[in-house]
């Protein structure tokens, strides 16, 4: 991921920008994801630099065409990348997107950044994707991930013993500390 501030001494626009680039960062080869937010969805472009000359669109909620406000925002990076390097041939691009089917997808309105954060985690590597089904807990399990600032591994490890969880059971959430398992139920010792 590039911050604004790093963004801007990439093309140029910071003092002393490409020492400061270049010693901050020492990449043979990434990913540069980018989210692609509208008002009724999110989803994700994906660049792999160096070039490979294809832009990747991943949607949790393609529609048969590619939408216009994907379209307009990959439009944008485009031209970012032609300021960035001038050489670039953007006419040799390719530009693929995912189809109904072929990732796992949202079958609610409210999921699409759930699942732009999980084809992102996919496609660095951290994680495997996971299926529709699952979606509700790795929902859950992204909660947890930014109260405790860092990422966990998808599926999550089970309850552990010694940990604090909280329970949500009818309407009320408890807290409390898991003390031991038996028999696959945990039980106060």
């Amino acid at each position: 991921m590039i911050d604004t501030g790093d963004l801007n001494d990439l093309i140029g626009r910071g003092m002393r920008s490409q020492d400061k680039w270049l010693s901050n960062f020492i990449f043979d080869e990434y990913l540069c994801l980018i989210k692609l937010a509208c008002a009724a969805n999110n989803s994700l472009a994906v660049e792999t630099i160096p070039w490979e000359m294809f832009e990747r669109g991943v949607d949790s909620m393609p529609g048969d065409d590619i939408k216009p406000t994907a379209h307009n925002a990959l439009s944008k990076i485009c031209s970012l990348l032609k300021e960035i390097d001038s050489n670039i041939d953007l006419g040799q691009w390719r530009f693929i997107a995912n189809k109904k089917g072929d990732v796992p997808q949202q079958s609610n309105d409210y999921d699409c950044g759930v699942f732009a954060c999980l084809y992102a985690r996919c496609l660095v590597g951290y994680s495997e994707m996971i299926s529709e089904t699952s979606i509700s807990d790795f929902r859950k399990l992204m909660l947890l991930e930014l109260h405790e600032s860092k990422l966990h591994p998808v599926p999550p490890e089970g309850i552990q013993p010694e940990r604090y969880y909280a329970v949500e059971y009818v309407e009320n959430c408890y807290i409390g500390q898991a003390l031991n398992q038996a028999d696959g139920f945990w039980v106060e010792s």
